[in-house]
């Protein structure tokens, strides 16, 4: 048996292949920290401290994020409500710049027809004097129509309603009539309503949503006045104001008639006319609570009403002096456009369509009725018209002397 070689042990524990391979850690850490530049080291420290913003960046989002949902909710709960009434205020205040319901209020027989045509031809000599465009004149809107008494049901399908007519005062319906009759188009619209109170008959195809009633046939002017039925046929007022006022400028124009010939306008009706003039006197308390409750627009502080005498327009009221009712009827259109706030206030044409009744009332009325009625006349004295001193007693004859004096001291 051969001996080791010692030399060749020794040669081979020494060579650097054999140190390569069995290193010591510490002696790689001690190479690597030789290799570890100045520049290696700002690189290290940037990122470091990009990382640590992105942290607190990132912390601060989540915690504002947090805070945030948390004051929303908070707000949503406590104040949501009051910024909503708010939008809807402003909403509501542009929308009622370009938005004028004009209703002609009075009771059958009041002269509504023969009125009309002259506020349609003072209306459509409007022009907006800061655009120059003229005023959208609506005589009996269809939209107004079914959403102030309910008919007709087409009207309302037009709408969106293809179900049950909704309430006078029901939001939805109230905002899409207003957005059909006022669209936003630059112009300011006028629309004009005059149904009478009461209005219709008993089977009446308009689908009110309430009709004339028979029970009224029976029944006291006081009991018509403070019945459910009287108080909504052919509409609530009360709610109609209430409900639109927001979104329109509305004005009611209260057309006054001598009694006697309010009663023998529609004689035939109601079985005749006595009871005929105890539904009318009913409805006449009827229009003077509404008128007394209404007497100033909150928001502009000025009249709500106007009255206007028709007797005052007829020429036999003035002897048929031609000068005292050319002024007359002047005088009255200037204090209608004065009334409504708009700009032209005369119109030389507006009763170019203008007939007078050359009916015998006493005669349609019957004789043997003329005494009673004057009862009922009477009775309603104090009620009807609303406001007594703006009107001037039929028996008085006014000529064009005498007439610039009255007009000056009538209030407008």
């Amino acid at each position: 048996m051969m001996a080791p070689n010692n030399g060749s042990v020794v040669s081979n524990l020494s060579s650097p292949s054999h140190h390569t391979r069995r290193r010591h850690p510490h002696n790689s850490l001690l190479s690597h920290l030789q290799d570890f530049t100045w520049e290696k080291a700002l690189f290290v420290a940037l990122n470091a401290l990009v990382l640590s913003m992105l942290y607190v960046i990132i912390t601060y989002r989540r915690d504002y994020t947090l805070r945030k949902a948390q004051a929303f909710h908070l707000q949503s709960e406590i104040n949501v409500p009051t910024f909503q009434h708010e939008i809807a205020e402003r909403y509501r205040a542009e929308t009622r710049k370009n938005c004028q319901i004009i209703y002609v209020l009075g009771v059958e027989g009041a002269t509504h027809h023969g009125f009309a045509p002259i506020l349609e031809y003072l209306a459509n000599n409007q022009v907006d004097p800061a655009t120059g465009i003229p005023y959208d004149i609506v005589m009996s809107s269809r939209a107004l129509k079914f959403g102030v008494f309910g008919w007709y049901k087409a009207h309302g399908m037009r709408l969106g309603f293809n179900a049950e007519t909704p309430p006078l005062e029901d939001p939805e319906l109230v905002q899409r009539v207003i957005a059909d009759i006022c669209p936003n188009d630059g112009r300011k619209h006028v629309i004009v309503e005059d149904n009478s109170f009461p209005c219709g008959q008993e089977d009446d195809r308009r689908s009110y949503r309430v009709h004339r009633q028979h029970d009224w046939l029976r029944m006291s002017p006081e009991e018509i006045a403070d019945s459910e039925s009287g108080n909504n046929q052919p509409t609530n007022l009360n709610a109609f104001y209430k409900a639109y006022s927001p979104y329109a400028d509305v004005k009611f124009l209260v057309l006054h008639r001598p009694y006697l010939e309010v009663i023998a306008s529609h004689a035939e009706w109601d079985t005749g006319p006595v009871v005929h003039s105890n539904i009318i006197r009913g409805f006449m308390i009827i229009l003077r609570r509404f008128l007394d409750s209404h007497m100033i627009d909150p928001k502009t502080g000025r009249k709500l009403w106007h009255l206007i005498c028709v007797e005052k327009h007829f020429a036999k009221f003035y002897n048929f002096d031609d000068v005292a009712v050319a002024q007359a009827r002047k005088n009255m259109l200037h204090e209608v456009a004065s009334f409504l706030d708009w700009p032209v206030k005369e119109c030389p044409n507006c009763f170019d369509s203008w007939h007078e009744s050359t009916k015998d009332h006493a005669a349609t009325l019957g004789p043997e009725n003329l005494q009673i009625l004057d009862e009922h006349m009477k009775s309603i004295e104090g009620t009807w018209p609303p406001n007594p001193s703006l009107g001037v007693p039929t028996s008085t004859v006014i000529t064009s002397e005498t007439l610039v004096g009255a007009a000056i001291s009538t209030p407008v």
